[in-house]
């Protein structure tokens, strides 16, 4: 245990024990495609619309890959990996930031 690892909600309760390095998940196939499609966010020429024509796309060859739960779990992986970046890239933190806030007032 350590309270490093441990993320609180804004009451003060427990929202979720983390342990994430980058080997958590090496080896995972989903890992590319599913960053792929969510880094679309972070781009300055991002449109909603094109969430879903990707999604079609890699359902398409991989079926339903995109799925909320497998989307969520990487989600929040890449939002803690690339965490660090405050100082060199803006855009990719506050996304990673409004990610991390997101799931812990769920």
């Amino acid at each position: 245990f350590f309270p490093g690892n441990v993320m609180v909600g804004k009451y003060g309760h427990t929202k979720s024990v983390i342990d994430f390095s980058s080997l958590t998940v090496i080896g995972d196939w989903r890992m590319d495609i599913v960053g792929a499609y969510i880094f679309m966010e972070v781009t300055d020429a991002y449109k909603k619309e094109q969430t879903e024509v990707l999604k079609n796309i890699i359902g398409e060859k991989f079926g339903n890959l995109v799925n909320q739960e497998i989307v969520d779990v990487y989600r929040m992986y890449y939002s803690l990996y690339f965490s660090f970046v405050k100082n060199s890239d803006k855009k990719l933190y506050d996304w990673c930031v409004d990610n991390l806030n997101y799931r812990v007032n769920i």
